[in-house]
């Protein structure tokens, strides 16, 4: 089958308005809502699924894993240099940063990704980067991480 190629009139949002405006009668266009924030209609939305969301499939990569161990919190982790250098590399790298959950995300790491330990033992994560082929995330520890960002952040900086 071969194509034809022709030269299509460009329209603008007020001259698709007004097309459709004139070939529509003008009882048979329109729409007819109610409210469901409330009551039993809203009790008949029923999930066709069980299965949450898989959200960390649609994170943009490389993802910048952040493991905060047993030796801080989140909040102390996001007042940390080592967590805006994460975010700055990210964000350049067309990336994203999220603390790592390994129930949820050790099935997601990909070979692009970065995993970043603040606590001082490294040991168990290591097996991600060591024992991964196809996934095979890198590990580093915190001394690493701040390496790390000091030489791609310094570059990008210059």
């Amino acid at each position: 089958m071969d194509m034809v190629k022709q030269q299509v009139e460009e329209w603008d949002e007020q001259e698709i308005y007004e097309f459709l405006k004139e070939i529509t009668p003008e009882e048979s266009a329109y729409v007819d809502s109610k409210a469901i924030d409330h009551g039993s209609d809203l009790e008949k939305l029923v999930p066709h699924t069980t299965e949450s969301i898989r959200t960390i499939l649609h994170y943009p990569s490389p993802v910048v894993h952040i493991e905060t161990g047993n030796s801080m919190n989140a909040k102390k982790a996001k007042s940390l240099d080592i967590f805006e250098h994460a975010c700055k590399f990210a964000q350049e790298n067309d990336g994203c940063v999220k603390f790592f959950n390994e129930n949820h995300d050790r099935d997601f790491v990909t070979n692009e990704d970065y995993l970043i330990t603040l606590d001082s033992q490294i040991s168990s994560l290591a097996d991600y980067e060591e024992l991964n082929d196809r996934k095979s995330v890198t590990v580093m520890n915190r001394s690493e991480a701040m390496a790390f960002f000091g030489n791609r952040l310094s570059d990008t900086d210059e």
